[in-house]
């Protein structure tokens, strides 16, 4: 974990965060990226392109268990990248431009 992840930010957008525990967090996002149509469409057009007609429950289970494991990687590299002090400075300055 890059050792800017472990301080403490200041809350610099004009967000309330009050109320928001790190969980109520972690569930809003999953529920967010699971509504996602978009993301459901495409998975499910590349099972319906990589998978036989009638595949078996062990090639299904295991289908669906890498996309999770896509998924949780994609999602890390991303926390990681914006933890990272000098895209986290970006990122703020670009935000605090905007508006």
């Amino acid at each position: 974990m890059p050792r800017s992840a472990a301080r403490p930010t200041a809350n610099w957008l004009s967000i309330d965060s009050k109320g928001f525990s790190t969980g109520r967090a972690f569930w809003i996002g999953l529920a967010t990226s699971l509504a996602n149509p978009r993301s459901a469409l495409s998975v499910a057009s590349i099972f319906a392109v990589a998978l036989p007609a009638q595949p078996s429950l062990a090639l299904g289970v295991a289908s669906v268990a890498l996309m999770v494991a896509i998924s949780v990687g994609w999602y890390a590299c991303v926390v990681w990248l914006f933890a990272a002090e000098a895209v986290s400075n970006g990122y703020r300055r670009l935000a605090l431009e905007r508006g």
